[in-house]
């Protein structure tokens, strides 16, 4: 699989994390998809005159960060841990 996947999760989040590893642990993507730390926006000063949340502004910075890392020769895939995925996934990402 030409992949490079990540889920963004922040540390405090132990239980999305718990849930998200046994989803991918259950359709067989715990190699493929990555934990992916995110940037609290409670640890960051939001611009002033931002339209943003300091919560919208930190998922914002979290995809920044995975994009800017991102390998140009390969499919990216970026979840939040929040996601259901469906049992047909990984035929899907194939």
């Amino acid at each position: 699989m030409n992949l490079e996947g990540y889920y963004i999760n922040l540390e405090a989040d132990r239980e999305r994390r718990r849930t998200m590893e046994a989803q991918l642990d259950k359709l067989g993507l715990s190699g493929v998809v990555k934990r992916f730390p995110a940037v609290a926006g409670s640890d960051m000063a939001a611009p002033a005159g931002s339209p943003l949340s300091p919560a919208e502004a930190g998922c914002w910075m979290s995809h920044w960060r995975i994009l800017q890392q991102a390998s140009a020769d390969r499919h990216l895939l970026v979840l939040e841990d929040d996601v259901i995925l469906h049992r047909l996934t990984p035929a899907f990402l194939e």
